[in-house]
């Protein structure tokens, strides 16, 4: 006898968390936003309006908006290598008596060492990222300085320059002065 009371328990029991539980999925699944800005994936920005900052030392930061970039102590060294005719990142490049012969090198703001490098041919550079901002915020205070407008480079696009060597430079050191903890 307990054992179909414990049997026929179970079974409403299981019976009424079902219903709770059908009648609860159609409205998760088929819930629509209630407005238009819920499904935009994008978090919500604040806004500060009016107030300022004057003497404070630091003024407002933002945390997050520093970019970082790989230390060079955690990258590989390279030693004797060709790059002749082919795009090269700079990011995170350790190089060591390398050639550079035609060579498109893009960068975009982390570290790098160029050891006892030779530059020959064409030499590109596009620089995205927080190189091109940074590129982009001198021209600004270049602008400003001049008393001129600067013009607005537009969003998210490389900048792109290419220098000739006239002759082949031997023995060219250039170390980004951020390249890590030491």
């Amino acid at each position: 006898m307990s054992k179909t009371i414990i049997a026929v328990g179970a079974f409403i029991l299981g019976t009424c968390c079902g219903f709770m539980l059908n009648n609860r999925v159609p409205i998760v699944a088929a819930s629509a936003p209630l407005n238009s800005q819920a499904s935009d994936s994008r978090p919500r920005r604040s806004i500060f309006h009016g107030g300022g900052v004057a003497n404070a030392g630091t003024g407002v930061s933002i945390v997050g908006a520093i970019p970082s970039f790989i230390p060079l102590e955690t990258t590989p060294i390279f030693e004797d290598f060709t790059f002749s005719n082919v795009g090269q990142p700079l990011d995170g490049l350790d190089c060591r008596g390398c050639k550079f012969n035609d060579a498109t090198l893009r960068y975009s703001g982390g570290a790098y060492n160029l050891e006892n490098a030779k530059f020959s041919g064409t030499t590109r550079l596009v620089l995205d990222g927080a190189a091109a901002n940074t590129l982009a915020f001198l021209k600004f205070l270049n602008g400003l300085s001049m008393g001129i407008p600067p013009a607005s480079l537009p969003p998210n696009k490389p900048i792109k320059r290419k220098a000739i060597a006239k002759k082949p430079i031997p023995k060219i050191d250039f170390t980004a002065p951020f390249i890590g903890p030491k």
